[in-house]
């Protein structure tokens, strides 16, 4: 959990008592304690990789989104709605066409979370500009899979 130190503005005893912070500094405070808001709350993006009864297949560019502003990835899962019954399905997710995975995410047989993949996922290249595109690719569909969902956590940089 990230802390904030609040920026406390100088007010004075009384009214234009001469006591408070000027304007600039006072305003310079009210900056910084929004950059430490956007910088510390992240944010969830939900992916949503086909519905939840057709299985997936593997293929390139099965989804694609912008980013909506300049951030750090800080978490990556995924969750089926039904697992694979056979096979490991296992998804790619590319920034600009370039793969931001050392290791790839996977689902074990009869799972539906990579949360308990027995190969973790790696996130190697985290850092993303506004409005980058992101596609989602998936290189095993493992047998039956459906209901793909992919959760980005992410996190304002300021």
């Amino acid at each position: 959990m990230t802390t904030i130190t609040a920026n406390v503005i100088g007010v004075g005893s009384t009214i234009n008592d001469g006591l408070g912070d000027p304007l600039r500094t006072a305003f310079t405070k009210v900056n910084a304690n929004f950059s430490q808001l956007y910088s510390a709350a992240p944010d969830t993006l939900l992916i949503v990789v086909g519905d939840e009864t057709t299985p997936i297949t593997v293929g390139n560019g099965k989804a694609s989104f912008r980013i909506p502003y300049a951030c750090s990835i800080t978490q990556l899962r995924g969750s089926l709605g039904t697992a694979s019954s056979v096979g490991t399905p296992t998804v790619n997710v590319k920034k600009n066409g370039s793969t931001i995975l050392s290791t790839l995410m996977t689902f074990d047989v009869n799972e539906k979370t990579t949360t308990t993949a027995f190969a973790p996922l790696v996130i190697s290249d985290s850092t993303c500009a506004d409005d980058v595109e992101m596609t989602i690719d998936i290189t095993v569909a493992g047998t039956g899979a459906a209901g793909l969902k992919l959760y980005f956590t992410i996190l304002r940089t300021v």
